[in-house]
């Protein structure tokens, strides 16, 4: 009963940033202009609308989905961009419950900034580390300096997904569980535009991996020289992407190494807890 108190409390604390930030917003027309830059804003804006529109109110029924008045005469514009499908469920809540369209879009960012908090401490705990560490991790992972710096690109507004990405693929090769796999798999599928990220930060682990593994079965001779400059050259490539996360601005990669380097150290080296889903 404590446990779940515990958290219980963690939950309901987490998502504070994001009322704080909806009050201060009542002063400044409660829009998601006054966060996000507005040319994203009214994109997708126009996208979730869309998608409202003609799914749920059939306007322009002989158009199709991913042809959007807005880029006509250009038929099937959406298969270039991303649709923004999988925030249709948020969006067309608030839409159903009477809120306009700018309303809508803000409710639909506010929840996700909170659900990212939320998210990111269930699957703390799901991995096996303890209340303090996962409302730590979850803290800094939602209303860090990244998160703070995402909030003028609205496609980044889900980050709830990356938690549960990593939660799952580490929890499908640990516990032999295939629908974990399914599920890691839906969360890159759910976030379109954050999974190019993901995919980027696996392609740099994965070349670590190898050039680790090449180093540590490599012979003496030619084949040492080879394992050397291979990992060489991966290190160096290493660097320089993550050089030019910061010079660039766009520090997502280093948003996605630090929870994944916090989770895999807290598991690592506690023994106690180094099973995962252990309490």
């Amino acid at each position: 009963m404590r446990r779940r108190l515990g958290d219980a409390v963690a939950v309901l604390l987490l998502p504070l940033p994001a009322v704080i930030l909806t009050i201060r917003l009542r002063a400044r027309g409660l829009s998601c202009g006054v966060i996000v830059n507005p040319l994203d804003v009214r994109l997708i804006n126009y996208l979730l609308e869309w998608g409202y529109q003609h799914l749920l109110r059939v306007q322009f029924p002989n158009t199709g989905l991913w042809s959007p008045p807005f880029f006509y005469p250009t038929t099937h514009a959406l298969g270039y961009s991303d649709t923004f499908i999988s925030s249709y469920p948020f969006y067309f809540a608030g839409r159903i419950l009477g809120a306009s369209p700018a309303a809508a879009l803000l409710a639909y960012q506010l929840l996700q900034l909170a659900l990212t908090a939320v998210v990111a401490y269930l699957c703390a705990r799901w991995i096996g580390l303890a209340r303090l560490p996962s409302f730590l991790c979850a803290q800094c992972f939602a209303w860090g300096w990244p998160r703070y710096n995402q909030l003028a690109h609205l496609q980044f507004a889900s980050g709830w997904v990356v938690p549960l990405f990593y939660a799952s693929l580490y929890l499908a090769w640990r516990q032999r569980r295939p629908w974990l796999l399914a599920l890691a798999a839906w969360t890159v599928c759910a976030a379109f535009y954050t999974s190019v990220y993901v995919a980027y930060f696996l392609l740099l682990a994965s070349m670590v991996a190898v050039a680790r593994q090449s180093l540590k079965g490599a012979g003496p001779g030619f084949d040492r020289t080879i394992a050397v400059g291979f990992t060489g050259c991966v290190t160096a490539f290493v660097v320089i992407s993550l050089v030019s996360n910061v010079i660039t601005e766009v520090i997502v990669l280093w948003y996605y190494v630090a929870f994944a380097a916090a989770a895999y150290a807290v598991i690592q080296f506690n023994p106690a807890r180094r099973d995962a889903g252990r309490r």
